[in-house]
């Protein structure tokens, strides 16, 4: 019995639908689908919904999950089947309602594959554990630990409140540079116009005139020439530049220089910082809630900050805390953790309530990022005023100055 991917037309609703459905020929699916009330519009064969690296293979090629599957869609399905199993719903019959109600290819396999293996008799962790493109080694582990503890419902919620605030964050920090981003790109924009069509013009009177061009114009009306008679080797030279820079950040060497200057910049270093620890807290907070040891849980925290100088300051955390130093003294010594999360911390050790400790502390991180969002925008906004006027300066020095001498001559 193979199985075939298909996407239909409904002939009932009009609407579009794709699935996964078993049949021994493509005849016999194309059958099927007509029992169901459903035109076909593609049909192919799968031909596995999993290799060993848990990628669903079809016809030969690799269709990768990663790709496919959103952490948004993930965080739901965490959320829901935390919901779900609360409820009393066994878990192979949540599953099976993902399964139904999934219009996604992909991620129906991926559900069908997991309800597969449990009801042949592996864990829901090691059943999930066969798509780490999908599920982070923190995701396993911790529904891991809600497995042994019975608390399987607990975790899920957990983890799905974790990915809520990590996308909570991605989110305020992308907002935060599309507002410069937009400007700078605008500017660019302006200027090439300016280069393109006004300073030649000024350029062919300037010349008819016998005007005596200061330097900053013949600066600006070499780069006009350049840009209009060398195009063809200037924006390719450019395109190169930014790719190089690109592919230059994305490697070890790059992330860790661009990683290292950038909390020196004012204002923008303590968004860095804060966002940096806040999902390092927040990780520990839900392995720790979850019974994972706290050795582990600070392993798994440290791999959640993005900043390669605070992770590596943060690394020594876990060597102190294995020597036997408390938690609150070992992060006191990186310099990074904010002083009231230190006192949370430290409150929540002598208390024995460092669970509860650490969610505060996690409720203070997010509201201070909020904070210091606002204060980086309110600082960004008269520095980009600033460099537009100096542009727009610099613009009409070159334009306007050569006048400005012409009328003193006359």
């Amino acid at each position: 019995m193979a199985n075939y991917a298909y996407k239909a037309m409904n002939l009932v609703n009009r609407k579009k639908q794709e699935g996964v459905i078993p049949a021994s020929s493509e005849m016999e699916a194309r059958s099927k689908l007509r029992d169901m009330q459903l035109s076909t519009l593609s049909l192919e064969e799968v031909t596995g919904y999993q290799d060993g690296s848990g990628n669903l293979v079809k016809k030969g090629f690799k269709f990768g999950f990663k790709s496919k599957v959103s952490s948004k869609e993930i965080m739901t399905f965490s959320r829901n089947l935390a919901i779900m199993i609360r409820g009393g719903i066994p878990i192979t019959e949540s599953l099976l309602y993902f399964e139904n109600f999934s219009e996604k290819i992909t991620y129906k396999a991926m559900v069908q594959s997991v309800r597969r293996d449990i009801l042949g008799g592996l864990p829901f962790s090691e059943a999930l554990g066969k798509f780490p493109e999908v599920f982070s080694e923190i995701f396993i582990n911790i529904t891991r630990a809600g497995e042994s503890s019975g608390e399987l419902d607990v975790t899920m919620e957990r983890m799905a409140d974790l990915m809520e605030r990590t996308e909570k964050i991605k989110a305020k920090v992308i907002s935060t540079a599309i507002y410069p981003a937009i400007v700078l790109g605008l500017v660019g924009m302006v200027l090439l116009v300016i280069f393109y069509f006004v300073l030649p013009s000024f350029e062919k009177i300037y010349t008819q005139m016998g005007v005596d061009l200061p330097l900053i114009t013949k600066i600006m009306i070499f780069v006009s020439n350049c840009l209009r008679s060398g195009w063809f080797i200037t924006f390719p030279a450019v395109a190169c530049a930014v790719w190089g820079f690109l592919k230059f950040i994305s490697t070890n060497l790059g992330k860790r220089l661009i990683d290292k200057y950038i909390i020196h910049i004012p204002v923008l270093n303590e968004v860095i910082r804060f966002t940096n620890v806040s999902s390092f807290i927040s990780t520990l907070s839900v392995c720790f809630g979850a019974g994972i040891p706290i050795t582990e849980g600070l392993d798994y925290a440290v791999s959640t900050v993005g900043n390669a100088t605070f992770r590596a300051t943060l690394m020594n955390v876990n060597k102190q805390v294995q020597t036997g130093r408390r938690l609150g003294i070992a992060l006191a010594e990186t310099g990074v953790i904010p002083e009231l999360v230190l006192l949370i911390v430290a409150t929540g050790e002598e208390s024995g309530n460092l669970d509860q400790s650490l969610g505060t502390a996690q409720e203070y991180l997010e509201k201070e990022i909020d904070h210091r969002i606002g204060v980086l925008m309110a600082f960004m906004e008269p520095l980009l005023l600033m460099f537009l006027g100096i542009i727009v300066g610099i613009v009409a020095l070159s334009i306007y100055m050569p006048l400005f001498s012409m009328y003193e001559h006359m």
